[in-house]
């Protein structure tokens, strides 16, 4: 147990400095969803990865609790939307796709809608590109059913992921 919690605070503490220059660790990878009859990209699940300072791909199993679990997930989860809408501004032009991005209980606070209304505006992109995932759990949750109307009110789709498994 003291090896594991030893293990805990390190990956915490590694976090802590990669949060300080996301950039340079965090990167997205994009799950897509093709439509078969044209071949089309129609949209795409933003995926977290870190490489930390050793140069490992550590598992989001493993990091995403950790950064919630030490206040961290709301910095992440705000770089994650950021990088998200500079990918649909890219895309607007060649490609109609929306983006999905995951979001936890952690990050509904009463500024989420500001955080999401200020990445789509400094990346230009408008609110029917990007999806807001939530887990059943969140969307029953009331404090974040609240902030998912705000976010609503700015003209974004919620969307359940792992419906059924709460």
């Amino acid at each position: 147990m003291a090896a594991e919690g030893a293990a805990q605070r390190q990956m915490a503490r590694a976090l802590r400095v990669a949060l300080r220059r996301p950039d340079d660790s965090f990167f997205l990878e994009y799950q897509p969803q093709i439509d078969m009859r044209t071949g089309s990209l129609v949209a795409a699940e933003a995926l977290v990865r870190w490489r930390d300072a050793s140069g490992r791909l550590v598992s989001p199993l493993e990091f995403i609790p950790q950064a919630r679990d030490h206040g961290l997930l709301v910095r992440l989860g705000a770089w994650i939307l950021d990088r998200a809408c500079t990918t649909l501004a890219e895309w607007q032009q060649e490609c109609p796709a929306v983006v999905a991005v995951n979001v936890d209980t952690v990050q509904l606070t009463d500024d989420f809608a500001a955080i999401v209304s200020s990445a789509m505006e400094r990346r230009g992109v408008a609110p029917e590109r990007l999806v807001i995932e939530v887990t059943e759990g969140a969307a029953m949750n009331q404090d974040a059913q609240r902030e998912l109307d705000r976010i609503r009110l700015l003209g974004l789709n919620i969307a359940i992921d792992d419906f059924g498994t709460g």
